[in-house]
């Protein structure tokens, strides 16, 4: 793999590479807000769950990763037969997206190769 490992994804897509650190910020503001999102949702008791909740970067920064480490994290989310679900990352995930793909097209409608 050489030095521009997403070339041909920027070929296929039309986009001149001058934008890729535009979509780094991006990619980062929006899993920031994301891991926002999800510890305001995220109910509390001891509070180890909303700590948690942890952003990373991948892929050149271009791929954020927004996760919990705490074991019941899931029985949180989804429920179990006792508990009723109390989900925190879906409906974060869900505003954020829209957020994210508009953020991009407006900054891929923008700088698209030769336009």
């Amino acid at each position: 793999m050489g030095s521009r490992p997403f070339s041909k994804t920027y070929d296929y897509l039309n986009i001149d590479e001058s934008i890729i650190p535009e979509l780094r910020t991006i990619v980062k503001n929006n899993g920031v807000q994301l891991v926002q999102g999800a510890q305001k949702r995220s109910p509390v008791d001891t509070g180890a769950l909303r700590r948690s909740i942890r952003l990373s970067l991948e892929n050149g920064n271009l791929k954020a990763v927004v996760k919990t480490n705490v074991p019941y994290a899931k029985f949180v989310e989804y429920g179990t037969i006792r508990q009723k679900a109390q989900p925190y990352m879906r409906p974060s995930f869900r505003v954020q997206k829209a957020k994210f793909i508009r953020d991009i097209k407006n900054a891929i409608g923008v700088k698209k190769k030769g336009g």
